[in-house]
C-alpha cells in the first residue's frame, strides 16, 4: 500500500497533539505523511508557532500551516473558508482529523463546521475524495464513538511532544489530563493501557495503517 496522506486541523495550537497525537505519531511510523493545520496561533504568535514547529519535527510531521486566525471566538468567513480550501486542495488528504462539533469550546465547534463545508468544496473543485473523516476529543469527551486506536506503544512519546508546548503549559498542566483520558479511554474500552477514541465518518472502506484485516 501506497503512503496515506493525513491532514489533521486543529483550532489552536496544541489542540491536535492533545487529541490525537498518538495517533499522528502512529500514521508517522507506518510511513504516512502528516501534515498539520492550525486555524489560530493565538496571543504571543511566535512563540507558540515555534512550539508547534518543534513539536512536529519531534513527531515527525511533513508540513504545518499556520492561518493566524482571530480566536474566541473563530468567525465563520469567506476569506477563511477559501484559505481552508487551498491547504486541502494542496495536500490532498486521504483522511482528516478535526474535533467533534459537540465540543463546549466554540472555536472547536465553529472549526469542525467550517472544515465540513471546506471539504464539500475542494472535494467539488478537485474531485479528490476523502477516504474518512475522523473527529477527535479535546475539552469535551466524547459520547459517542467507533473507532479506537490502541497508543500504548507510542504514549510516551505523546507526552514527551507535549511536553514542548511549555508556553500553554505555565498556564495549565493539561498532561495529567490527557494521561488519565487515554488511560481510561484505554482501559474502558480498547483493552489496552492508552487509547485514543473518534467518531469516525467513512467516505471508502479504510485501512489507516497498512495492518492485515481480521
Amino acid at each position: 500500500m501506497g503512503k496515506q496522506k493525513v491532514l489533521v486541523v486543529a483550532p489552536h495550537i496544541d489542540d491536535d497533539i492533545l487529541g490525537c497525537g498518538g495517533s499522528m505519531i502512529k500514521h508517522v511510523q507506518a510511513g504516512n505523511t502528516v501534515y498539520t493545520l492550525y486555524v489560530s496561533s493565538g496571543g504571543t504568535s511566535s512563540v507558540r508557532e515555534k512550539e508547534a514547529q518543534d513539536a512536529s519535527e519531534f513527531c515527525g510531521i511533513q508540513d504545518y500551516f499556520f492561518l493566524r486566525e482571530k480566536s474566541r471566538p473563530i468567525r465563520y468567513s469567506q476569506e477563511l473558508l477559501e484559505k481552508i480550501v487551498t491547504v486541502l486542495s494542496e495536500v490532498l488528504p486521504d483522511y482528516l482529523y478535526v474535533p467533534h462539533n459537540n465540543e463546549t469550546d466554540i472555536d472547536h465547534k465553529n472549526t469542525c463546521e467550517i472544515l465540513s463545508e471546506a471539504r464539500w468544496l475542494y472535494e467539488e473543485e478537485t474531485n479528490h475524495k476523502t477516504k474518512a473523516v475522523l473527529y477527535y476529543e479535546v475539552w469535551t469527551p466524547l459520547s459517542e464513538f467507533n473507532y479506537i486506536e490502541d497508543i500504548t506503544g507510542v504514549m510516551d512519546k505523546k507526552i514527551a511532544c507535549m511536553e514542548k508546548f511549555s508556553s500553554q503549559l505555565a498556564v495549565r498542566n493539561y498532561i495529567e489530563a490527557v494521561i488519565g483520558l487515554n488511560k481510561y479511554r484505554g482501559n474502558m474500552t480498547g483493552n489496552c493501557d492508552y487509547a485514543e477514541v473518534f467518531k469516525i465518518k467513512r467516505i471508502q472502506d479504510i485501512d489507516m495503517f497498512g495492518r492485515s484485516k481480521r
